[in-house]
């Protein structure tokens, strides 16, 4: 196997095992002139052709994690779970000014929620408000599952991601570190 097709394997191994919102925690930053501190979580946006990790850091950074060179692993079901948890408690207790200047939107029923993301004017309109109220959780869920959260019975959206709600859909998840040199 010639190098290129070793660095194309490698890409697709770390494309594969850290898709587009993954958790990951940095562990230790190689040599980066201007470092993320230790232990700081942050979301998994691309993942290059050189297995470069791009990540959105819970610090407000974004930059590169490099394999082999920097230290990191990605967040284990327990983790993601509390920050779910810790997210659901926050939007719980903020007002509507601090939802609004998040553009975050409340909803207090599921069918006002479902109507607001899929407009009634759509050409698809007539089958959309045809469907069981399971039929359209489960569409909301496969399409937006990212970017809303059910908490005390009220749905919140964003459209972003939650960073807390995106997490790898693999059943088998490796939290082991991937450690730099």
């Amino acid at each position: 196997m010639n190098r290129f097709e070793a660095d194309r394997r490698f890409a697709q191994r770390m494309r594969d095992n850290y898709p587009p919102g993954t958790r990951i925690m940095l562990l230790q930053m190689g040599d980066d002139p201007h470092p993320i501190e230790p232990n700081t979580r942050g979301t998994v946006t691309v993942v290059d052709d050189m297995g470069t990790l791009h990540c959105n850091f819970d610090n407000g950074r974004q930059l590169g994690i490099v394999p082999g060179v920097d230290s990191f692993r990605r967040l284990t079901d327990q983790e993601l779970a509390e920050e779910n948890d810790s997210r659901k408690k926050q939007l719980t207790e903020m007002s509507e000014d601090e939802l609004y200047e998040r553009n975050i939107f409340r909803f207090d029923k599921f069918d006002d929620f479902f109507d607001f993301i899929y407009d009634e004017n759509t050409d698809k309109g007539d089958v959309i408000n045809d469907m069981s109220q399971q039929m359209k959780r489960q569409l909301v869920s496969e399409n937006y599952g990212e970017r809303y959260i059910e908490a005390d019975g009220a749905f919140y959206y964003n459209s972003e991601c939650f960073t807390q709600m995106c997490s790898p859909q693999n059943d088998e998840e490796d939290n082991s570190p991937v450690l730099g040199m």
